[in-house]
């Protein structure tokens, strides 16, 4: 049985993203491409804080934007075959699973944390 040995490096870039989703499609060479999202309600336009320089109370006046929305910031882009998307899908399938006994029974014995 032969053996292939590997070892994990960080790129210099590396770094961990939040997402809250995924947008894209198949490009026309038959790849898959897919932004990481992340969608969260638009910062107020102008934060104002007042301060009471004799009592050092703070009070803020925050101007919302006159039509609110969701902003979706996209993160990072993702280029893959589509048997690379299949093995991270089953590979996220099965983290999410593990995840939700985790939530329900506690950690197991020996887990890595």
């Amino acid at each position: 049985m032969s053996q292939i040995k590997i070892k994990s490096k960080k790129d210099a870039e590396h770094r961990i993203i939040p997402a809250s989703g995924v947008w894209g499609g198949v490009t026309p060479h038959g790849m898959i491409y897919f932004d990481v999202v992340l969608e969260k309600p638009e910062a107020p336009a102008l934060t104002i804080i007042n301060l009471n320089e004799a009592t050092g109370e703070r009070v803020e006046t925050v101007q919302e934007p006159t039509e609110p929305f969701i902003e979706r910031i996209l993160m990072a882009g993702i280029l893959v075959r589509p048997e690379v998307a299949r093995a991270i899908g089953h590979w996220l399938i099965e983290k999410a699973d593990e995840a939700d006994m985790i939530g329900k029974e506690g950690m197991p014995p020996g887990f890595m944390q």
